[in-house]
């Protein structure tokens, strides 16, 4: 701790919940240590009696120690200043600042202490009048980078004035580790396709889509996170999973169906860790037909898309695969090329090197 590392990353995740930012932030901080950078990770705290940092990473099948320090003064009641105040003198050796959290870059803006943004929720900052103070941060280079989820969000920022120089668009991603075990796709498995859905259920992820498949097929559905009110003959219902098994219900897949609507709020935001988990899986992917959907998978080659909201689409697309396995395999095969592409060093890397582009301010 004596040490200033070069890189210090502000976070607002809660440890002791495996929520996806927090296994986003997670993985980022990983990778780039897996980079040789000096790079350290302030958190909120978290019940040390639950739950500890290596195990954190354990269960997140994250092979990387990292430098993870808890901090009582990142509790949001304290609104973030009391942690600067008390570690400024660390915050400005290091060569660079990052956090994914707009309150915290606000506050390190009060400070004078230049860094880096992700912005997940450009619509949230909006709402919250928050936009505007980080636009004129990025202006005077007190915010050197700002990295975008999607390339939507990139062209929405520049409307608002940003500077298209100094933003990167760095998707979600994908830990190839947490795959390593899930067997390669097999084209026998679609006579009787397996089609698991990972995550909550709404009218905004497709339930009626899956409702219709059900009723008006013979395909057997799983939904893992689905409440109740979605179990059918043909629905079966399994509780939300810990990571690791989330991994297991991978494996079991035969097609990995992404209904997502064109309702959902915030769409043009959306950057799915699910959608790229089924990359890491090699599973040929059914996903919306949607401009942020497109900005990942190409239809054809690493997956179908479809018109969101017509069931028929969704069903001629399923039995398009089993009639058609050679495309099915080619679609996986692709689909597990582009893992590489998504994985969280690939992401790390291009962030670096975005940064290191910067001209000193």
């Amino acid at each position: 701790m004596t040490t200033t590392p070069d890189w210090i990353y502000v976070g607002r995740n809660r440890l002791h919940r495996s929520r996806a930012n927090l296994i986003q932030t997670l993985n980022t901080v990983a990778a780039l240590t897996e980079m040789g950078l000096s790079i350290r990770l302030y958190l909120p705290p978290w019940p040390t009696d639950k739950i500890t940092i290596d195990k954190k990473l354990n269960d997140l099948f994250i092979p990387t120690k990292i430098d993870a320090v808890r901090s009582q003064l990142l509790h949001p009641r304290w609104k973030f200043w009391p942690f600067i105040k008390w570690n400024y003198k660390t915050l400005k050796q290091a060569k660079q600042r990052y956090t994914r959290s707009a309150e915290i870059s606000i506050a390190l803006g009060k400070a004078k202490l230049s860094h880096h943004l992700e912005i997940h929720d450009f619509f949230a900052l909006k709402e919250k009048k928050q936009l505007d103070i980080i636009l004129k941060m990025h202006a005077n280079k007190t915010i050197g980078l700002l990295i975008s989820i999607t390339e939507a969000t990139r062209q929405m920022l520049i409307n608002e004035g940003a500077d298209p120089s100094r933003i990167h668009v760095a998707t979600s991603g994908v830990n190839l580790h947490a795959f390593n075990n899930v067997s390669p796709f097999n084209p026998q498995t679609l006579s009787q396709p397996n089609l698991v859905y990972i995550g909550r259920m709404s009218n905004d992820y497709g339930r009626h889509i899956f409702q219709e498949i059900a009723q008006t097929t013979q395909y057997q559905i799983t939904l893992v996170g689905g409440s109740k009110e979605d179990e059918s003959p043909n629905i079966s219902i399994k509780p939300f999973a810990p990571y690791h098994q989330v991994i297991d219900w991978h494996d079991r897949m035969s097609i990995a169906l992404m209904p997502y609507q064109p309702s959902l709020k915030r769409i043009e935001t959306l950057s799915p860790m699910k959608l790229f988990e089924a990359f890491g899986a090699g599973r040929p992917i059914i996903a919306s037909d949607l401009p942020v959907i497109r900005e990942i998978i190409t239809h054809e080659h690493n997956g179908l898309l479809v018109d969101p909201a017509n069931p028929k689409a969704w069903i001629d697309a399923i039995q398009r695969l089993q009639n058609d396995p050679a495309l099915a395999v080619k679609l996986a095969e692709n689909a597990k090329a582009s893992a590489l592409q998504y994985a969280w060093p690939a992401r790390a890397k291009g962030i670096v090197n975005a940064v290191n582009a910067l001209q000193p301010v």
